[in-house]
């Protein structure tokens, strides 16, 4: 991994590696009409304290594992005009992540790992996650514990106040899904249960600004998981009436099956 400042990465493409696409940490970072395609691990890892960190025109398709990550991003980061498809894990995945923007995108039929039963002593902790069973196309972690790996891991190791996850936009977008079983935009905690996280942010109701997008899956018709319990017999899940309900906004957004391409 590399820390990188300050930095455009344009009209390249980072193909059909062995594991990750791209591992790095850093800010002031530009990619333009870049292409992730056929990597087999994770793609693009975006990892500590990200600022200033923009896609634009950029495809990230076909995948062996998530799309994008974003980990403790203090943003902003924006992905403007952007493809992300048929990942075989969640399309992005933002862990305890701030100041993100989605606008005029397509998340489409990524997580194809369905989820399948999961063993009880799995149900807290990383292998929920290592194993996609957090399976969605935007996934949002609320996490304190990683909220405190940003202050032990401060580069000037001084102590920070670090949000969970503040200020997200998803505007003019078309997320869609077809994988039995998987989310359009899910929550989750990282580790504990919700009732041993008293610092608990329902970031959709606060801190989300949503409009004029497209929503559709074709085997779920309640894709938005308004909560962070893993176990499945305990989800709150809803459709797009009830995710518009609980989160106040995407009032002029439609269901509907997205046509094929841009």
């Amino acid at each position: 991994m590399s820390w990188v400042r300050h930095g455009l990465i344009e009209r390249t493409r980072i193909n059909d590696n062995a594991a990750k696409g791209m591992w790095f940490a850093g800010n002031n970072l530009r990619f333009s009409d870049c292409e992730w395609m056929g990597n087999k691990g994770e793609v693009f890892w975006q990892d500590h304290f990200a600022e200033h960190v923009r896609f634009e025109r950029c495809k990230i398709n076909n995948n062996g594992e998530r799309g994008a990550t974003f980990e403790i991003a203090r943003g902003p980061v924006s992905l403007l005009d952007c493809e992300i498809s048929n990942n075989a894990s969640n399309g992005l995945w933002f862990a305890t992540s701030s100041g993100v923007v989605i606008d005029r995108c397509r998340i489409i039929n990524n997580a194809q790992q369905a989820p399948g039963p999961l063993p009880a002593e799995n149900l807290r902790g990383n292998n929920y996650w290592w194993h996609g069973r957090a399976a969605g196309q935007i996934v949002v972690s609320t996490n304190p514990r990683e909220a405190h790996l940003g202050l032990v891991m401060n580069r000037a190791n001084l102590p920070i106040a670090y949000p969970y996850a503040l200020n997200y936009t998803i505007r003019n977008s078309v997320i869609a899904g077809r994988t039995q079983g998987t989310s359009l935009i899910s929550q989750y905690w990282h580790t504990e249960p919700r009732s041993q996280m008293p610092a608990y942010v329902d970031w959709y109701k606060t801190q989300l600004t949503a409009s004029g997008n497209t929503y559709w899956h074709a085997t779920n018709p309640t894709p938005f998981h308004l909560d962070a319990e893993l176990d499945p017999a305990k989800q709150n899940n809803a459709d797009l009436a009830g995710w518009q309900k609980a989160s106040g906004q995407d009032h002029d957004s439609i269901w509907k099956e997205p046509a094929p391409g841009r």
